[in-house]
């Protein structure tokens, strides 16, 4: 059992650099935090500052190359993010930690419905889910989003959301992984 004192993430002296033809550029430099069960932690700066690229090397979604992790460890739930191969990474990525983007629409595939990312997502996740309670699943967490009409929501296409409206589909999807 895990202590409720202990980091559910800690991310220490992490470097994230990026190769270009002019040379090496630091995004993230030095960067170290903690955050525990129940804690919320904000990353503000202005334009530029790395906050994306953090969040990005997080879930080790830096593009490589020309990303590079040249120093430090990102831990969650005691398991090194770096040190994980792709496989492993992708148990870790909505089951345990979950991202929403800060463009919605990128993260939604225009050629399915909102309601069948839901439920794939929730599928590959949670395994031993039956479709259908995957389907159940997918319109409580819209409802818990604020949509009042997620039976609409779950068979719209993407194009056929605003972009608010997309970001809660994207909560949704996080939400309803746990």
């Amino acid at each position: 059992m895990t202590d409720p004192a202990d980091p559910v993430l800690e991310v220490r002296n992490l470097r994230t650099v990026f190769v270009t033809p002019a040379g090496v550029a630091k995004a993230v430099d030095d960067v170290s935090f903690s955050v525990r069960r129940n804690e919320i932690l904000a990353i503000i700066g202005e334009s530029g500052s790395g906050k994306t690229v953090t969040a990005l090397s997080l879930m080790k979604l830096v593009q490589t190359p020309p990303g590079r992790y040249a120093e430090g460890t990102i831990e969650i739930d005691g398991r090194n993010i770096l040190a994980l191969d792709e496989k492993a990474l992708q148990d870790v990525r909505g089951r345990v930690v979950g991202m929403i983007f800060q463009n919605p629409r990128a993260s939604l595939d225009p050629s399915f419905t909102a309601g069948s990312q839901l439920v794939e997502t929730l599928l590959r996740h949670q395994p031993a889910l039956a479709r259908e309670a995957a389907r159940t699943k997918a319109r409580a967490a819209l409802i818990e989003v604020g949509f009042g009409d997620p039976d609409r929501v779950l068979a719209s296409y993407p194009h056929q959301l605003s972009g608010g409206m997309c970001q809660r589909v994207g909560l949704a999807m996080v939400l309803a992984c746990n």
